[in-house]
């Protein structure tokens, strides 16, 4: 006879250690650019690691609160409306 069993997964186990570190290293990083560019009133693009898989560009983005944020995985973008945009957002600002 089998007994049932529960598996509990922490957060631990889903997240490997070296992605968190990649992330954490990548957020300190864009944190001191924020801080040179806002204060002097620029604009920045940030690329992370990650040639082929945009995950880390995702995660670092969403925590920094990024305005865009390209990943490999989109295909067709068009830069000439994504320079267009900041633009224009620079002009509002």
């Amino acid at each position: 006879m089998f007994r049932e069993r529960s598996i509990w997964i922490s957060p631990a186990q889903i997240i490997p250690s070296d992605f968190d570190t990649a992330v954490n290293t990548a957020m300190d990083a864009i944190d001191k650019v924020r801080d040179t560019s806002t204060s002097h009133e620029r604009c920045s693009i940030i690329e992370v690691m990650g040639r082929d898989a945009g995950y880390l560009a995702l995660w670092c983005g969403i925590a920094n609160g990024a305005e865009r944020i390209l990943m490999p995985e989109e295909h067709g973008f068009d830069e000439k409306a994504l320079i267009e945009d900041i633009l224009e957002n620079k002009k509002t600002r």
